[in-house]
């Protein structure tokens, strides 16, 4: 009787104060937590895919789990890995068959004129002559 008690005495406060329940419980600390939001859902065997419409206007478990948008976004996730898999084993083949040219015979790499040492630009720059320079006219 202490649960029909309670009940009535809820009923009595929305009907005198306009005291509503939903508000109290939405405004809670606890509501708000996540962890909770599910329990709600198990404890109450709250569906939260469904509808209020009658199935012949809306049914929206006639598609299956596939279309659910976790399943649809697991699907997307999978098709770009495989693809990025494949992409780089496209790499790998382009690197081991000819892009890269190996090496023979301890063949060095010709040198081009940036990769000239200093040693010989200063040689050219040392003058050999004896002497003063002459004085510029002013």
């Amino acid at each position: 009787m202490e649960l029909q008690e309670k009940i009535s005495n809820l009923t009595e406060k929305l009907k005198s104060t306009g005291f509503n329940m939903k508000t109290i419980i939405e405004n809670r600390k606890a509501f708000k937590n996540p962890c909770m939001y599910e329990k709600l859902i198990s404890y109450c065997d709250i569906n939260e895919f469904g509808t209020n419409y009658s199935p012949q206007i809306y049914d929206p478990f006639k598609w299956g789990d596939s279309s659910n948008y976790e399943a649809l976004a697991k699907a997307q996730t999978d098709y770009i890995d495989q693809i990025d898999q494949k992409n780089k084993e496209k790499q790998k083949l382009k690197l081991s068959h000819g892009n890269v040219k190996p090496i023979l015979n301890g063949s060095k790499k010709k040198n081009s004129r940036w990769d000239q040492k200093f040693s010989k630009v200063q040689n050219s720059i040392a003058t050999t002559s004896n002497g003063t320079l002459p004085k510029s006219k002013k």
